[in-house]
């Protein structure tokens, strides 16, 4: 399986990343290069072939461009260029070869023993009927879990059970976060054009943040939600430290939309129902059990709203108002009756149970602003983006992907959730993964499990609550 060579690829690269040895991610892709060029004993060859032989070996998919910059700048000394514009190897290739091949060795016979008893923990613990093909689709979730893939399966909790059993063994857990680490390297090196020019985030982007993430900024749906805003944020507020537009005003701005607002509200009004004796049926969303907390009457909801947008307000998150009509532009609009039922069709083709129309009409709705505001330029990288939608909400993120499929492959979707942008921004700063580094707390697969199972955990209790 080649996912397999990825897995152990991405671990080895995050355990060279954090000896201090290299002093830039440029100097490990450059062990890469070599150790691939002597694996397949090819000796001359050129950029291009040389990404093909880190797919082949590593499974790694790289830029050209950065191919190029590390050959020009890591590998001096290490070949001659012929006549025919290709680059011919020497012996000092084989320096340290030996050194990177046994700790790909060893990493991939680690991996090979998770798989395995991850296997056996859902023979264990599920009735599924396995089948020839079963194994291999169980080590697959594996790896969609850890590479964040928005991709759930009916694995994924067992998978979450499998990690969470194993939260105190420090072995286990420290090789799965090297492959989390190692993924977030790879990912920033695939997707940044120059990696010469890491350090410092230079391009604006407004952030809009969903419902559920303006309460974990407030805390309101508990302390592990909470701090994964918070390390979010602090990456935000470090970036705006010290990067300005032309105007002087902040590169990174959190906003949220009128739509988000209103759903805040009916939060609140629904904990002042209760207040007033009304029955609500939501006491299994922990930001409702928050509003009410410490409130005996009515008008404490109220000021505890009061409070609320206005500790959004010192963080300087604020309410987005876009004043023209955006359906004046049909080129922006992604919505449709047509365009609903297809992606309705292909939900069910695939086998989902969570597709709901009405929820559908919403999101597309907000999907269409963030069109609007990107002038529907969605194809330019991540880094050039300038509006992107922040959500945990799986069936937004699942039709983020499915609208982009149908669109163009090459757009960045209209939403993402918020490990994604903490990956970006930690890669960006350049930030390391030393022990005594603020990581954040995102990153640790624990904590990855404990949110999937959080999140499945309250969908049962709501499913319950409705049944009843």
């Amino acid at each position: 399986m080649k996912e397999n060579n990825l897995v152990a690829s991405v671990a080895l690269f995050s355990e060279l990343y954090n000896s201090n040895k290299y002093s830039s991610p440029a100097d490990i892709i450059a062990e890469f290069i070599k150790a691939a060029i002597i694996t397949e004993n090819v000796w001359e060859t050129n950029a291009t072939d040389i990404n093909s032989l880190l797919a082949k070996v590593y499974n790694f998919h790289l830029p050209d461009s950065v191919i190029k910059t590390t050959l020009r700048t890591k590998c001096k000394g290490l070949y001659t260029v012929q006549v025919n514009g290709n680059l011919l190897f020497n012996e000092n290739v084989r320096k340290g070869y030996e050194e990177i091949h046994n700790k790909y060795e060893n990493i991939a016979k680690i991996q090979s023993s998770v798989n395995e008893a991850l296997v056996d923990f859902v023979k264990q613990k599920t009735n599924i009927d396995f089948t020839a093909n079963s194994e291999n689709e169980i080590i697959s979730s594996l790896h969609n879990f850890l590479f964040d893939k928005s991709i759930e399966s009916k694995y994924t909790s067992v998978i979450s059970a499998f990690i969470l059993s194993n939260k105190s063994n420090e072995t286990f857990t420290e090789n799965l976060n090297l492959i989390r680490e190692g993924i977030i390297l790879y990912q920033g090196i695939k997707y940044t054009a120059d990696i010469n020019e890491l350090g410092k985030w230079n391009t604006e982007l407004t952030i809009f943040l969903s419902t559920e993430h303006l309460f974990n900024c407030i805390g309101y749906n508990g302390s592990l939600f909470e701090q994964i805003f918070s390390d979010f944020f602090t990456l935000v507020s470090e970036i705006n430290l010290t990067g300005k537009n032309k105007y002087g005003e902040k590169l990174i701005k959190l906003r949220y939309f009128e739509e988000t607002a209103k759903a805040v509200d009916a939060y609140f009004l629904k904990a002042e129902n209760f207040m007033r004796g009304r029955s609500i049926n939501e006491f299994n969303q922990p930001a409702l059990l928050s509003i009410l907390k410490g409130c005996k009457t009515p008008s404490d909801i109220v000021n505890k709203k009061i409070t609320f947008f206005n500790l959004l307000k010192e963080k300087d998150i604020l309410q987005y108002q876009i004043k023209q009509n955006i359906y004046n532009y049909s080129d922006y609009v992604v919505e449709g009756q047509n365009f609903l039922d297809e992606l309705q069709k292909e939900s069910k083709n695939a086998g989902h149970d969570f597709f709901d129309v009405s929820d559908a009409e919403q999101i597309l709705k907000l999907f269409t602003k963030i069109n609007y505001l990107r002038d529907n330029n969605n194809a330019i990288g991540f880094e050039n983006i300038g509006h992107i939608y922040i959500t945990a909400d799986r069936f937004t993120l699942y039709l983020a992907n499915a609208v982009q499929s149908k669109m163009n492959n090459e757009y960045v979707p209209f939403a993402k959730n918020i490990d994604y942008i903490t990956n970006k921004f930690w890669f960006k700063l350049k930030k390391g993964f030393a022990v005594d580094s603020q990581i954040p707390i995102s990153f640790n697969v624990v904590t990855k499990a404990q949110v999937v199972l959080s999140g499945q955990v309250k969908q049962r209790v709501s499913q319950a609550f409705i049944k009843i």
